[in-house]
């Protein structure tokens, strides 16, 4: 046993005991001043052939979540952090709802966002109401969310009735302002056999007749496409004025490509909408390819609105990429929940919906996009609403609505013989 040979020795050793506690002490406070944090659980395709999409949205969470933490947190909470929690979906529903119940009840998340893919989002939801966690859908975009008797579900993102119906008047009204509606007569569909992709052209089909469009080609290809030979020169044979496509990264890109490589453009021009065909690596991919495409969306950076380029430009400087592909709707919802939290005073579920009930926001973070943030009785924002950009001298400019334009549209595109 060790002998204590001085009281100098005794007084360095006390010492030594006192700085140990404070550091005990002060681990412990900073222990508890981390565990005040709120979380939030997102649900999302990390794998598998939409795993960038997935990506794009973790991103955009990342980003207004670095931005609500550094401005105090949740101040009704005492300066809480917001923590998000990822869960992969793998594109599968049944995942999704494991990972949602493990999300609830392991993880403890307050409330749950997401999901990109609807087919997933809906069983998700289920058991958002199941559990009495509020479920905010930022960017899967099926009408049946809102459809159903929910009382947790908010969707503040745009539903896949309006690119149907969008996209249509557009073609239809930019026609009849360059003085030829009467040549622009019919149009083709080309969609990946799919969910979403069926979806969408549910409402082509219901609205293309309305508009006076002949629907001459109705192409669904398989997903994930080996290629897009059969599907393009089934377009080419029947020659629409315009042609409404859409697809994930990959496909787009790969519908870009062929329809260069078979030197075929519709005679108008060619609507792109979803993801696809508005994310940064779809353009990385096709380059010049996508001179003069249109694209529906609910957002472009190139925008009438306050304080959007802005933004976009800081994002890219974070992660090398424009906030598009949804990322501007996901990151938009982030201070809406906060809105919401902050108005609460709480995490409790049902608290917490009632206060996602009488959001009305018409000023602060999310005007970047939205004019207003408010939710009718189904838990739809009301103000949601798409635009139509087109790649012009390489940049992706907003030409309609005339309220958020920035240009002009360029109609009928030139085809591939025709361009600089």
């Amino acid at each position: 046993m060790m002998k204590i040979k001085s009281k100098k020795s005794i007084a360095f050793l006390m010492s030594a005991i006192f700085i140990m506690s404070l550091f005990i002490v002060g681990g412990s406070a900073l222990a508890q001043e981390d565990e005040n944090v709120i979380k939030i659980g997102a649900v999302y395709p990390l794998s598998g052939s939409t795993a960038q999409n997935g990506e794009t949205q973790r991103k955009a969470h990342e980003f207004a979540q670095k931005k609500i933490n550094q401005a105090g947190g949740i101040e009704a909470l005492d300066g809480a952090k917001i923590e998000m929690v990822y869960a992969d979906s793998q594109s599968k529903p049944e995942v999704g709802i494991a990972e949602a119940e493990r999300l609830i009840t392991q993880e403890n998340v307050v409330a749950l966002m997401g999901t990109f893919e609807s087919h997933v989002g809906l069983a998700v939801q289920d058991v958002a109401e199941k559990y009495g966690v509020p479920f905010i859908v930022c960017n899967a975009l099926s009408d049946i969310f809102v459809e159903k008797d929910m009382d947790y579900t908010f969707k503040t993102v745009i539903n896949l009735s309006q690119i149907g119906e969008d996209s249509v008047n557009f073609a239809r009204k930019t026609a009849e302002a360059n003085g030829d509606s009467d040549e622009v007569k019919t149009a083709a569909m080309l969609y990946g056999d799919f969910h979403f992709g069926h979806e969408v052209a549910r409402f082509w089909k219901e609205y293309l007749p309305k508009k006076g469009f002949e629907i001459v080609a109705d192409v669904a290809y398989p997903v994930p496409a080996k290629d897009m030979y059969d599907s393009i020169l089934k377009l080419k044979s029947a020659k629409p004025d315009v042609l409404f496509s859409l697809g994930n990264i990959s496909d787009s890109t790969l519908i870009m490509q062929t329809m260069k490589e078979l030197n075929y453009y519709p005679e108008y021009a060619m609507i792109g909408v979803g993801g696809g065909f508005t994310e940064s690596t779809f353009f990385d991919n096709v380059g010049d390819l996508a001179e003069g495409l249109y694209m529906v969306n609910d957002w472009l950076p190139k925008i009438n609105m306050e304080g959007a380029q802005e933004l976009n430009s800081e994002f890219k400087e974070e992660y090398g990429r424009e906030m598009t592909g949804n990322a501007n709707s996901t990151y938009a919802a982030m201070w809406v929940l906060k809105d919401a939290l902050e108005r609460a005073g709480s995490t409790d579920g049902d608290e917490l919906r009632i206060a996602l009930e009488n959001t009305d926001i018409t000023s602060g973070p999310v005007t970047f996009m939205y004019n207003r943030v408010k939710f009718d009785e189904h838990g739809m924002n009301i103000s949601a609403q798409n635009v139509v950009g087109q790649v012009q001298d390489g940049e992706k400019v907003v030409v309609w609505p005339e309220d958020k334009a920035i240009a002009e549209p360029v109609w009928p595109v030139p085809d591939w013989q025709e361009r600089k």
